[in-house]
């Protein structure tokens, strides 16, 4: 079993491997050696490429070194995640929303027990779609809307729908690692665009009550679906989640068997910042270790095929036979 468990573990093995001083807390990179072990993991998720120190070509001069690290959505690093979307809320205006005036729009029922800044507001006569930034939460009747009312007056009676379309994601998420679900008898996947394809695709203005069936990154754990409807419904999805910074004695969020990387890429970029030319050679190790990463977590994914563990005889190019004569094969 490895050693290195925990980021002291990994902190006095990447010090070491640097030349450095394993315990002394002055050290010039005793600070740094933490850091440089939550950017190697933080990398790791992101991808990208890492600098590892310089190689001299032989006809262009000296160039940056660089580690490329494939975008993976790592097993290890995957979680789910799960809200509910908030049935609409339908009401009548009692109080007439003027043309032009930045004022408030009142309703009946008054809307007690749910907060609704932030969710929008959707008049079943005039097709501007306004947002609520302002309410005296819980048993207001009365809320503040985000820009005047652009339509022609609202009428006294009115219907409006109050429709939360904006959702928080968890946390640490990072980005999506398969296609999120809504839990329905009509559909399951939906997809995920960016903010520029709602506002071309789905714009507000149209928007509509039934089952969300797309939904757009518009933050970076905040997604917004392009419907609403008068029930609930439970959208999972199963994201990337980006650990924390880790503190001195803390446990990776990588499996005991990979840690040793994290130590590797710490003392390659030490090395670096030290104009050591062992960097490369760390650069090569840490690369190799990446690798060995792929490969399991590739055979990982793999595992789930129904074919997985099952021989599979290449029968191109052999002589038909008939069944008396493989039963004689069989027999010899």
């Amino acid at each position: 079993m490895s050693t290195l468990l925990t980021t002291d573990d990994l902190r006095a093995d990447a010090l070491f491997r640097a030349g450095e001083p394993t315990t002394d807390t002055t050290g010039q990179f005793w600070a740094k050696s933490l850091e440089y072990l939550n950017r190697v993991q933080q990398q790791l998720l992101l991808g990208g490429s890492i600098a590892a120190g310089r190689d001299l070509a032989t006809s262009a001069g000296i160039y940056a070194h660089l580690v490329d690290l494939p975008i993976t959505d790592w097993w290890w690093a995957r979680k789910r995640g799960v809200f509910n979307t908030a049935a609409r809320i339908r009401s009548t205006t009692t109080a007439t929303l003027t043309q032009g005036v930045s004022g408030t729009i009142s309703i009946t029922p008054a809307i007690v027990g749910t907060d609704v800044t932030n969710w929008y507001v959707v008049p079943s006569t005039q097709p501007t779609v306004y947002r609520i930034v302002a309410t005296q939460y819980p048993s207001t009747t009365v809320f503040g809307l985000d820009a005047p009312f652009a339509d022609d007056t609202l009428a006294t009676g009115t219907t409006v729908d109050f429709a939360q379309l904006d959702y928080a994601l968890a946390p640490d998420f990072l980005r999506f690692a398969s296609t999120p679900y809504i839990h329905s008898v009509f559909g399951a996947s939906i997809d995920v665009a960016s903010v520029e394809q709602r506002n071309s695709d789905w714009p507000l203005a149209i928007v509509r009550q039934g089952r969300p069936t797309r939904a757009f990154m518009i933050g970076p754990t905040t997604i917004s679906v392009n419907g609403y409807d008068t029930r609930p419904y439970r959208f999972e999805y199963e994201y990337l989640a980006l650990p924390p910074d880790m503190t001195a004695g803390q446990q990776p969020a990588l499996p005991v068997h990979h840690r040793a990387v994290l130590s590797s890429g710490a003392a390659m970029l030490m090395l670096f910042d030290k104009g050591d030319s062992r960097a490369a050679n760390l650069a090569s190790e840490y690369r190799e270790l990446v690798g060995r990463m792929v490969q399991e977590h590739r055979k990982a994914i793999s595992g789930g095929s129904s074919t997985f563990g099952q021989f599979r005889v290449r029968r191109s190019g052999l002589p038909k036979r008939s069944p008396q004569q493989l039963g004689e094969l069989y027999l010899l």
